[in-house]
């Protein structure tokens, strides 16, 4: 029981795509997840551009995380 409580239910792995990004348009996306250390990337085309970690506490209430990126044309 523990093993699925720690495995499944209580983990969290969300994948979301925010589709195409035009050249100075932005997107935002956001979801519930558990207290805890987390590594938040970017990929573009299968491949990592960008990554930063965040921590989720009760104390701070909710988290936004800004990522900006650069589109080279």
């Amino acid at each position: 029981m523990w093993q699925n409580l720690f495995n499944q239910r209580w983990r969290t792995r969300e994948t979301r795509s925010v589709g195409t990004l035009a050249s100075g348009g932005a997107k935002s996306e956001s979801m519930r997840a558990f207290y805890g250390d987390y590594r938040i990337s970017v990929l573009v085309d299968g491949s990592e551009v960008h990554s930063e970690n965040a921590t989720l506490t009760k104390d701070a209430g909710s988290k936004e995380v800004v990522i900006t990126l650069s589109v080279a044309v």
